[in-house]
């Protein structure tokens, strides 16, 4: 029962719980708590002020979100070690932090998706030749990347490069050569040779270009150029780009990038050879080979990329022009009853693709040469007839990613003059910041 005050103090002088002071009670001014006695013990009877919260006793602590565990939440502060990479110049292997990835003086060491590698493969100072197994998918992880004036280029063929760089990216006077690096052009058709006898033979068909597939995209190479017949012939088709939606995308983060090597042109046909009498040795033009794809080349770099005077080449090659036909070394308009055909033009090579993104500043620009290879032109036929002999047809261009290649030229009726190959398709490039 309540019997009267004990006193208003601090918990120092509060008088000792006895029997002469049952039920009452007594306020403390230390925690303001309110105590009462039984006659030997004070008990609190209410909750006062709470401590405030350390690293050892539970107190009073606002939460920055909902705990774990509601009866035992634990507040963690900004010193903690686990969040050091959070604050300038703090460094620690988990670290994702966007805003605080982009700040200059920043030393973490893990980037978002692993951005510009590990630098594994060490620093770059000159000039450098990559290495490896044709039609594959390689990745080099530097450091840092500073060519200098030499070139960067690869001995396999119809190869992705991908170059991730850690650190900065120097490409002052540097020059990339990736050109002809996609797929290998197509063979021209082989000369035919008629000696001192009454005998005709017809052109020889050269090669398809080589398509670049990977996955579900298809880029097609440029058809072949028909060999000479006596009657006409049509050139090479072109190859045309199928690609599917999602076939092959080169991604990071918000990047979505249709990467590709260029296809191949397609071989022209040689000319066909016609000889009526036995007085001399008659050649038909061959035809020109197919030129090849441009090379791929993916640069990813984590700091600044710099552009000074840089050269940066993923283009097709163009296709080989046809011979032209001889009668005994030369053209002998005045062979009677002789008449050769020249060889048709090679397609040129689909251009390749360069893509680079970066997180740093930029200084400097540079616009990469993806340009399609140009076509081969056709050979002289030689002889004095003009109704029999042909030329052969001009092969088709390879494609790239972004665009077909064009067709090879088609043989009229009895035309000596091999005909020129198609064009390769444009490839693409992208320079941009990556988000």
């Amino acid at each position: 029962a309540f019997h009267g005050f004990a006193g208003i103090g601090t918990d120092a002088a509060r008088p000792a719980a006895a029997a002469g002071n049952t039920g009452m009670i007594y306020w403390s001014t230390d925690g303001l708590i309110m105590y009462y006695s039984n006659g030997s013990t004070w008990t609190a009877q209410s909750a006062g002020t709470q401590p405030d919260a350390s690293a050892t006793v539970k107190g009073v602590a606002k939460m920055s979100v909902a705990p774990v565990a509601a009866n035992n939440p634990i507040a963690v502060g900004e010193n903690d070690t686990r969040f050091v990479d959070l604050t300038d110049g703090g460094a620690s292997t988990g670290h994702y932090h966007t805003s605080d990835r982009d700040r200059a003086n920043h030393t973490g060491t893990y980037g978002r998706n692993n951005f510009g590698g590990d630098g594994s493969d060490g620093s770059i100072s000159g000039s450098l030749t990559i290495t490896g197994t044709n039609d594959t998918y390689i990745v080099k992880q530097y450091d840092s990347f500073a060519p200098g004036a030499n070139t960067v280029t690869i001995t396999p063929t119809g190869c992705l490069v991908h170059i991730k760089v850690k650190g900065n990216c120097d490409l002052t006077g540097t020059t990339f050569d990736f050109s002809g690096k996609g797929k290998a052009g197509g063979t021209g058709g082989a000369a035919q040779t008629v000696s001192n006898t009454v005998q005709f033979k017809t052109g020889i068909n050269g090669t398809a270009g080589t398509a670049a597939s990977m996955g579900i995209l298809s880029l097609p190479g440029g058809g072949l150029g028909v060999g000479a017949t006596a009657d006409p012939k049509a050139g090479g088709t072109g190859g045309v780009p199928t690609i599917p939606v999602g076939s092959l995308e080169f991604v990071l983060g918000q990047n979505f990038l249709p990467v590709s090597i260029g296809s191949s042109g397609g071989g022209g046909g040689s000319g066909d050879c016609e000889a009526l009498n036995t007085d001399y040795v008659a050649v038909s033009g061959a035809g020109g080979a197919g030129g090849a794809g441009g090379g791929c080349v993916i640069l990813e770099v984590e700091g600044n990329l710099t552009f000074s005077g840089t050269t940066i080449n993923c283009s097709g090659i163009s296709g080989t022009s046809g011979s032209s036909a001889s009668i005994n070394g030369g053209a002998n308009n005045s062979a009677n009853g002789y008449d050769v055909g020249g060889g048709g033009g090679g397609g040129g090579g689909g251009g390749g693709t360069f893509v680079c993104l970066y997180r740093g500043t930029v200084t400097g620009s540079n616009t990469p040469n993806v340009a399609g290879g140009s076509a081969g032109s056709g050979g002289n036929g030689a002889g004095i007839s003009t109704t029999n002999a042909a030329g052969g047809a001009g092969g088709g261009g390879g494609s790239s990613i972004s665009n077909s290649g064009g067709n090879g030229t088609s043989v009229t009726l009895y035309s000596r003059t091999g005909t020129s190959g198609g064009a390769g398709g444009a490839g693409n490039y992208l320079i941009k910041k990556y988000i």
